[in-house]
């Protein structure tokens, strides 16, 4: 988690950062959701970030439904909060994290 966290710190400076960082993970779950199978999740992920598939292809295999339904819910509720709350971003942002990644690693 500290990683993960000094990670996220690093990389997330301003509002736009985090926007830029939360559609990300929505291309990304996309991909995973209109996938049927390994194949389409492999011919669908972006190919600029070929060094990434293995660790995209482990937590697509981690990933059901039922995690899925968690992590979007879990998106939503951050959106909001952050417009609520926009000076929060960071320590939202970090929260969510920590909750997304307990919710793939479950």
């Amino acid at each position: 988690n500290k990683t993960l966290i000094d990670y996220f710190h690093k990389n997330i400076n301003s509002h736009g950062d985090f926007y830029i960082f939360l559609n990300s993970l929505k291309l990304y779950l996309g991909i995973i959701i209109n996938s049927s199978n390994r194949e389409g999740v492999i011919s669908n992920f972006p190919k600029y970030l070929f060094n990434e598939k293995d660790v995209f292809l482990k937590i697509y295999n981690s990933l059901n439904k039922k995690k899925l339904e968690k992590i979007y819910r879990n998106l939503l509720r951050v959106e909001m909060l952050v417009r609520k709350h926009s000076s929060l971003y960071l320590l939202i942002g970090t929260r969510f994290l920590i909750n997304t990644k307990k919710i793939i690693t479950s």
